[in-house]
This record gives structure tokens, sequence and C-alpha cells, in this order.
């Protein structure tokens, strides 16, 4: 981490501070009040070192999280046991009401 520019370091505590529900790009550049290209910038850099990662959130799909690479994003994030990769999991869905209905008849 000794080798942080003072723009990476900025970034990378915005990041830390919003932890496993992530930072919105424009919440983002709010915080840290750098430039968009300054910031797109730290952020390959920090994704490239493997310190943050980006996830897709299920409630704003066009909107870019970031957080900590370590961590797991939390259920508001990825939409929880009702999604995989991102979209509703509709097989999953349809299995538990199958086997709800067979339970109560």
């Amino acid at each position: 981490m000794g080798t942080l520019s003072p723009e990476d370091e900025q970034v990378l505590k915005a990041i830390t501070e919003a932890g496993d529900v992530g930072i919105w790009t424009r919440t983002l550049k709010q915080q840290t009040k750098l430039q968009v290209a300054a910031m797109n910038k730290s952020l390959k850099r920090l994704e490239g070192k493997k310190l943050i990662k980006s996830v897709k959130s299920v409630t704003f799909k066009s909107r870019k999280i970031y957080m900590l690479y370590e961590l797991v994003p939390s259920a508001q994030v990825t939409g929880g046991s009702w999604y995989t990769d991102g979209e509703l999991d509709t097989h999953f869905i349809n299995t538990l009401r199958r086997s709800v209905a067979g339970f109560l008849s």
C-alpha cells in the first residue's frame, strides 16, 4: 500500500468506509472531489492491485458499485438468495413454490 498515490488512497478510503454495501461512482466522485479522469485512473489501478472490485447492483442495474476486493457483497446489493449472477433465479423460486405447495397439500 506504500506505492499508492494520494488520489488512490483517497478513493480507497471512501470505498473502505462504504463496507459491504459498496459505493456508487457518483457518490465516490462527490466524496473524493476528484475529476472523473483521475478517479477512473485510481479505480483501474486499485482494481489491478486487487484491492477493490466492481459489483453489479440488482436494484440499480446501470450503476457500478465498488467495494473492497475481499468483501462479500451484502444481500442488499446482490438480491440475496432470490438472485443468481444478478438475475432473478426463477428456477429456484419455482422449485421452492412447488415444495411449499406439496407440503401444504
